[in-house]
């Protein structure tokens, strides 16, 4: 029989190696989530100006219409309708609450990363504080809004984000605090992201596509009825023709933009990190995480880049 004097220094053992192991674990959980975190920032900056750019872009393809069309008039109101010159595809407050939502997404991320750092406990309170001045009533707020079907499935989710955000912050023990934030709070930032993603392909994508569709058309158009009066300025010819090539430029970059190029692996990595969480945490569990966290991050950082490069595409709308 072992004294009782040997069993101390082996439970002494067996407590440090357990300390150490879940040190361990904290240290490889670092980076994956730091990399997820990294991804939502890139993926909100990118569906944030191409949600902003929708109303602008329907207003810039009313205009290119009376550019090419000197018989069209120009009107707020037509037929009893108003037109794209001042009705926008999302009203302010729809854009609004969709912008809410990617921002909460982005606190989620971060409020997780805090977690994973050893000095969030120090910010808990003033952050906490924060969170719910600005994101009180947010679900709320995005059930109430009226002519926007597409809004209505924003308002669970959300909810149930905020939620999980708020008691991120009251949690005393930290891998268990992250184990509940991320099981609580990832089946509801898919669905927010699901419903972006819908909402980017519907008004963005599409909209975007038939669009540049329809301007390339116009100039195509525009110059083959006016080439007899070009012929012999080969200045203004230069000038249409760059302009069809621009058109051109667009038409392909429009084809080739799809939101999915951002969402899917924001998707991916939010599933990751469920399953991670949900996982016994074995280290080679952990190594596959971190790798594929790095690659879905990359991922996103290419899809928030063709995306920019749609919104800053040059125009020339040379119509002489």
């Amino acid at each position: 029989m072992n004294a009782p004097g040997r069993r101390a220094p082996r439970k002494a053992a067996l407590l440090l190696g357990a300390l150490a192991l879940a040190g361990c674990v904290h240290v490889q959980l670092e980076q994956p989530v730091a990399d997820f975190a990294g991804a939502v920032a890139e993926a909100r900056s990118a569906m944030r100006s191409s949600l902003q750019a929708v109303n602008a872009y329907e207003r810039r393809m009313y205009l290119d219409e009376a550019l090419f069309d000197p018989s069209m008039d120009i009107a707020d109101v037509k037929n009893g309708k108003r037109t794209p010159l001042l009705a926008p595809v999302f009203p302010p407050e729809s854009i609004r609450a969709r912008l809410d939502a990617l921002d909460l997404v982005g606190e989620y991320a971060q409020r997780l990363q805090d977690l994973v750092t050893d000095d969030a406990p120090a910010r808990a309170t003033d952050a906490g504080a924060a969170l719910g001045k600005n994101l009180a009533g947010l679900g709320e707020r995005v059930a109430a809004l009226s002519g926007d079907r597409s809004s209505q499935g924003y308002a669970g989710p959300i909810s149930t984000a905020v939620a999980v955000l708020g008691e991120m912050w009251v949690a005393e023990k930290r891998d268990r605090a992250l184990r509940a934030a991320i099981e609580r709070g990832a089946p509801a930032v898919g669905r927010i992201i699901d419903l972006l993603e819908q909402d980017l392909v519907e008004a963005v994508r599409l909209l975007r596509r038939s669009g540049e569709r329809e301007r390339l058309a116009l100039r195509v158009s525009w110059y083959n009825r006016h080439r007899a009066k070009l012929a012999e300025d080969l200045a203004a010819r230069r000038e249409q023709l760059a302009d069809v090539e621009a058109a051109v430029a667009r038409f392909e970059d429009a084809a080739s933009f799809d939101p999915v190029r951002i969402t899917g692996p924001l998707r991916e990595a939010n599933d990751a990190l469920l399953a991670a969480a949900r996982s016994p945490r074995r280290p080679e569990d952990l190594k596959q995480l971190a790798a594929a966290m790095k690659a879905l991050a990359a991922r996103v950082r290419a899809g928030a880049e063709a995306a920019r490069k749609l919104q800053d595409a040059k125009e020339q709308t040379n119509a002489g």
